[in-house]
């Protein structure tokens, strides 16, 4: 089930707690990280068989990674991307 706009918020506060330290200036800002969780939760709501084409050929952590949006998909890390995908699956869970 899809996050609410309430959780998809909560966990990109969630994640500027673990991409953004006191010595680490941040180069996004909270609407960015709504944007980057967004996508991810809808690209884990998308029925496999619509997947574009371009994507078949890659992984499915590949094909979400790639279709983050802008700024957020230019300025951050392999890593950065990473936590990004594990805090919208903590989310998900209901972990966090």
């Amino acid at each position: 089930m899809a996050l609410t706009s309430t959780e998809i918020r909560e966990a990109a506060r969630n994640l500027t707690k673990r991409l953004f330290t006191p010595d680490i200036t941040a180069n996004l800002d909270l609407d960015d990280l709504d944007a980057a969780v967004a996508s991810i939760d809808a690209s884990m709501e998308t029925v496999i068989n619509t997947i574009p084409a371009g994507m078949a050929t890659k992984t499915v952590k590949r094909a979400i990674i790639d279709a983050l949006p802008e700024p957020f998909q230019s300025t951050s890390t392999a890593d950065q991307k990473a936590v990004a995908l594990v805090v919208w699956a903590l989310k998900e869970a209901g972990l966090i």
